[in-house]
C-alpha cells in the first residue's frame, strides 16, 4: 500500500513502480501530485494503473479527501476500488466519523449502496493471489 499526498515524487513516478494487487490510498486527495491534472481530467498513468490492476483505496483520513476530485474522477469512470476511512484520534470527531460518514459520501457522488457496501466489504475480503 502507498499513501500518497503532498508527495515530494510525482504520481506519475510512484505509478511506474505499482503492480497488479498493490494499493493506492488517498487517492482522492485535493493536493499537490493527484490523480487529476491541472484541467481536472484523471491522469493518463491513473488509468493504465488501474487497468493493470492496481486498486485505488479512498483512506479518507483527515486532510486526504476532497469532494471535487472524487467527482471530478467519478464522472470520468475512475471509482475507487475499495473505501476505507483512515479513522484515527485525529479526524473521529471531524471530518471522517465514521466508515458510515466515509461511505455516504459516496452515495451523494452517486455510488449505489450495493457498489458502496462491496467496496467496505466484498472487495477488501477477496483473496489478494487472485
Amino acid at each position: 500500500m502507498v499513501h500518497i499526498g503532498n508527495t515530494p515524487m510525482p504520481l506519475t513516478d510512484i505509478l511506474a513502480e505499482l503492480q497488479k494487487r498493490d494499493i493506492l490510498t488517498h487517492c482522492f486527495h485535493g493536493l499537490e501530485h493527484g490523480i487529476l491534472d491541472e484541467q481536472g481530467f484523471v491522469l493518463d498513468e491513473v488509468k493504465e494503473a488501474v487497468k493493470k490492476g492496481v486498486n485505488l483505496d479512498v483512506g479518507h483520513g483527515r486532510g486526504s479527501f476532497s469532494f471535487d476530485v472524487a467527482e471530478k474522477a467519478l464522472s470520468q469512470g475512475v471509482l475507487p476500488s475499495t473505501i476505507s476511512s483512515d479513522l484515527h484520534g485525529y479526524n473521529v470527531f471531524g471530518s471522517v466519523y465514521s466508515l458510515a460518514t466515509t461511505i455516504s459520501k459516496f452515495l451523494h457522488l452517486g455510488l449505489s449502496l450495493e457498489e458502496m457496501l462491496a467496496k467496505v466489504t466484498s472487495v477488501p475480503a477477496k483473496d489478494p493471489r487472485n
